[in-house]
């Protein structure tokens, strides 16, 4: 993994200037980047594994917070409040668990996500069934 990570020039401008922390990533310990963050996420039926147990069992030691700040996220293998997720409409109903459970967990913009029609777009994909 070293090889295509020097050739991305990832510790030089425009990547070094936006993600300073990880630029560095070869600096020290590049098992627990620098600055990586895992915050306020949920993780629904994912088989989740915690990444802090994850590098000790490899690594034999704990993520140091100098590289990592993992915090407030959410794993269940239940229905979090999704509005109909059988119709795929994944954002959370005001009486989601996860507004709870993890603490400061921001609005997923799904309006925004995926493929939106442009001058380079010749059609849009047919969407889910």
């Amino acid at each position: 993994m070293y090889e295509p990570l020097e050739r991305s020039k990832h510790d030089q401008p425009p990547w070094s200037t936006k993600y300073p922390k990880p630029a560095r990533i070869l600096d020290g310990h590049p098992q627990t980047p620098p600055g990586n963050t895992l915050k306020r996420n949920v993780s629904v039926r994912s088989g989740w594994r915690d990444p802090e147990a994850e590098c000790r069992k490899t690594f034999r030691k704990h993520i140091d917070p100098r590289y990592a700040s993992i915090a407030d996220n959410y794993v269940t293998d239940e229905a979090p409040g999704f509005v109909d997720a059988a119709q795929m409409n994944f954002p959370l109903r005001q009486d989601s668990v996860v507004r709870q459970r993890a603490p400061g967990f921001r609005k997923i913009p799904f309006d925004r996500i995926g493929p939106y029609p442009d001058d380079d777009r010749a059609h849009l994909p047919p969407g889910p069934p």
